[in-house]
């Protein structure tokens, strides 16, 4: 038998309403069955008008199946107002259905298996090859069109025979000759009719003009004229000039200059301007002497940490359920796997609760977030601190917003910042300020944000100017 198809549903409803979001299923390991492989290629599904999804799957536990103790799928919940969920659930070839709300999630894993084919899959149509006594694959095994095929070859033009096809490959002193269906293509071996490659004769030479018989290799731009004369090249560009050291070598092929003196370009950081080198022009430039955040072996921050010499407060009172936002502009395409933050005062009293970091693009789309890290306002040292996301994401140049929000009734805790949150926007409005908060109310990161509607009005106090740092 080959996998028995199995339907998963389930009706997601929030105070009687459907919900909003997406649910992905993925196979933890690939799984054969009678030739057929199920691989582990994730499948998301969205929530459709009434918070239902609906897919189908293969059973994990089919008799035949390996590995023989069966695999599970992995389930990702990622739920509107929810925190999103990861479990897993094994699927019994015994249902035509089940629903995801009322199914067992695992309490353990199935241990780690390396799938190999079974010896009665050899020789067989989706299985592997098998070999004959002398260590070759049967001919009948081959593809269509090769297995049937010899291959003979006699340098003193006995002739070889390829796909089935008589070909006659005949060396001797007159040539080559490939012979088809009893009819010949001359092609001539004399030395003065084949020229080495990368070699030239140009027609009318010691060589043979180009015909049908023979081509000529392309030249080479110092073939076509001597390098120490004049090239008109018109409109054309020479690309990776090679041994060019004087500053109209590139210049001449309308390309830009760099000048390779020693006294122009120096290595990065060693000269300044008006020291032994020169002033920077449109030559030349000389490196920025100043921070760069692959110095403290992150991807990007919102500025150096070394001038985060501030400190900003969050109370429960303003600040629970609001959701901070801090701009970051990418300017190369990144992995994005966690946040780092800088604590200088924990929350020594109250509550905090249903509290997340994530990241939003600049459509608001939620694009990773955070575990619940309620206890790390609460009882982490203070200091620097690395926040993983769930799931890591591919970053392109863009804009992206990291978010917080926090809940609970704490008193006060602390974030490393440069306390001028009032001055960061300066010249920037809504969807595209640096430091925002938006909504009220919230108890976990909403999947989609309207940036439009960003607001200051907690910001001109200096709150949202906290330091962030990306790896």
């Amino acid at each position: 038998m080959t996998f028995t198809p199995v339907r998963i549903t389930r009706t997601y409803t929030s105070g009687g309403r459907p919900s909003t979001g997406w649910v992905q299923f993925r196979l933890i390991s690939p799984m054969i069955n009678n030739g057929q492989i199920a691989d582990c290629q994730p499948q998301r599904v969205d929530l459709d008008d009434t918070g239902s999804v609906s897919i189908g799957v293969y059973a994990t536990n089919d008799p035949g199946t390996l590995p023989v103790d069966g695999t599970a799928y992995e389930i990702t919940e990622v739920i509107n107002g929810l925190q999103p969920l990861v479990s897993y659930i094994v699927v019994p070839y015994t249902a035509d259905s089940i629903d995801l709300e009322i199914t067992e999630r695992l309490t353990g894993l199935p241990a780690a298996t390396t799938l190999l084919q079974p010896l009665n899959q050899r020789g067989l149509p989706g299985g592997y090859a098998s070999l004959d006594p002398n260590g070759a694959v049967p001919p009948e095994q081959l593809p269509i069109g090769l297995g049937n095929s010899s291959l003979q070859l006699d340098v003193n033009g006995v002739g070889i025979q390829v796909l089935g096809e008589n070909l006659l490959l005949a060396i001797d002193g007159l040539g080559v000759q490939l012979l088809k269906g009893g009819e010949a293509v001359r092609i001539s071996g004399a030395a003065t009719d084949i020229a080495p490659l990368a070699s030239i004769r140009a027609a009318g030479g010691v060589g043979k003009a180009a015909d049908a018989g023979h081509v000529h290799p392309l030249p080479t731009v110092t073939q076509l004229q001597a390098a120490d004369g004049d090239l008109d090249m018109g409109a054309h560009k020479i690309l990776r000039l090679k041994n060019g050291t004087a500053a109209d070598d590139a210049a001449a092929f309308g390309q830009i200059p760099i000048p390779g003196n020693a006294g122009d370009l120096q290595p990065g950081g060693a000269t300044a301007a008006g020291s032994t080198g020169r002033w920077a022009d449109a030559g030349h430039v000389h490196p920025a002497n100043s921070w760069s955040p692959s110095d403290n072996n992150l991807l990007t921050a919102t500025c150096d940490p070394a001038i985060a010499g501030g400190s900003v407060s969050f109370t429960s009172a303003a600040h629970a359920g609001r959701i901070i936002l801090t701009k970051l502009t990418l300017r190369r395409t990144i992995t994005w796997g966690s946040i780092w933050i800088s604590t200088t005062a924990v929350a020594a009293a109250g509550t905090v609760n249903s509290s997340y970091l994530g990241v939003y693009d600049s459509s608001g789309v939620l694009r990773a977030v955070s575990a619940d890290m309620s206890a790390q306002w609460m009882n982490t040292t203070v200091g620097p601190h690395r926040v993983p996301l769930a799931s890591a994401f591919t970053a392109d140049p863009d804009d992206y917003y990291i978010a917080m929000v926090a809940n609970g009734t704490w008193t006060t805790f602390t974030l490393r910042g440069t306390g001028t949150g009032s001055s960061t926007n300066t010249n920037l409005s809504a969807p595209r300020l640096r430091y925002s908060n938006m909504l009220t109310g919230q108890s976990s990161l909403p999947l989609t944000l309207d940036l439009t509607a960003q607001a200051v009005n907690l910001i001109t106090g200096g709150v949202g100017s906290q330091w962030y740092g990306v790896t």
